[in-house]
């Protein structure tokens, strides 16, 4: 069993900015309805993916249909849908947690950071390229916080050959990712975008990751279905009047939309009118028997 190679880019104007395309690709008439509390789900399945993770192969290999995209990018997709979230409750709620004192602390470290990387790139220790990438970000909110994350990260990939030869604690770095974070938050807004599309980018965020977790939850309730700890493995998430997604109304089918009901409707007859020897749900395996299936992640 093999580990998916797992995004370490925390930086979530970065990841945003990679996801672009398939956030702008989503049907703007199918998205989350936004009953989930995003902040404690994001931070749940963050907490919960490298234990999602180590059964992508497995996955892939018995799951034919399978999108291992939506298993691999899921903890990107939640990290975008936290911070955008974070990003428009400050905007809805004039809430500036960084004043622009603290911005300028922030511009004050970048410089320190920058020098000093500077230092070490005419000294062949950093790649030049890198840093003069880096030299040219503005100094705005967006600009400051993504400088110093770049920066921060740079740092701790040379570690050994740094630390102890530059004019600064190595601990100034957790500072630097705290202050990127803040400033970003603070500056609310993401490519400058106005309220309006601020709302809906958080919303396309959380339907790209609702719909990835959804995916991958479903996939391991089957692959787990023997050893009943899938819930252990994705749990359910909550919405923020406190009950589970697949308990929250009481008639899902409702809610769906007409496509997604007569997909729904389809799978269900497929699922009934199939040979239990033949291969369900696109499964590479036949089976003796036709297995209790899981929730269709649409009731959830």
């Amino acid at each position: 069993m093999t580990h998916a190679t797992a995004s370490t880019d925390q930086d979530p104007i970065r990841v945003i900015a990679k996801l672009e395309p398939k956030l702008n690709a989503l049907d703007p008439n199918k998205l989350h309805p936004g009953n989930l509390d995003v902040a404690q789900a994001a931070s749940l399945v963050i907490g919960h993916y490298p234990g999602i993770a180590k059964y992508r192969d497995e996955l892939q290999a018995t799951i034919r249909d399978f999108d291992v995209g939506n298993l691999d990018d899921l903890a990107r997709y939640a990290i975008a849908a936290k911070y955008l979230v974070t990003i428009e409750q400050n905007r809805r709620n004039q809430v500036d947690p960084v004043a622009s004192k603290e911005l300028e602390a922030g511009r004050a470290l970048r410089a320190r950071l920058a020098t000093v990387a500077r230092m070490f790139a005419d000294l062949g220790v950093f790649d030049d390229a890198t840093v003069r990438d880096i030299e040219r970000i503005s100094r705005g909110y967006e600009g400051t916080s993504s400088a110093l994350l770049r920066l921060s990260e740079l740092f701790r990939t040379k570690r050994e050959l740094v630390e102890g030869n530059m004019p600064m604690r190595f601990e100034e770095l957790d500072e630097a990712r705290t202050t990127a974070i803040a400033i970003g938050a603070a500056g609310a807004r993401p490519e400058n975008k106005t309220p309006e599309e601020i709302a809906d980018k958080r919303r396309r965020a959380v339907t790209l990751f609702m719909n990835a977790y959804d995916e991958v939850r479903y996939a391991l309730q089957y692959l787990r279905r023997h050893h009943q700890d899938a819930h252990e493995i994705v749990p359910k998430l909550t919405n923020r009047v406190g009950t589970s997604r697949s308990d929250s109304a009481s008639s899902p089918r409702e809610e769906l939309s007409p496509d997604k009901r007569d997909e729904l409707a389809k799978a269900e007859e497929r699922a009934r009118d199939s040979d239990p020897a033949r291969e369900p749900l696109g499964l590479s395996e036949p089976l003796s028997a036709a297995p209790a299936l899981p929730d269709s992640p649409f009731r959830k």
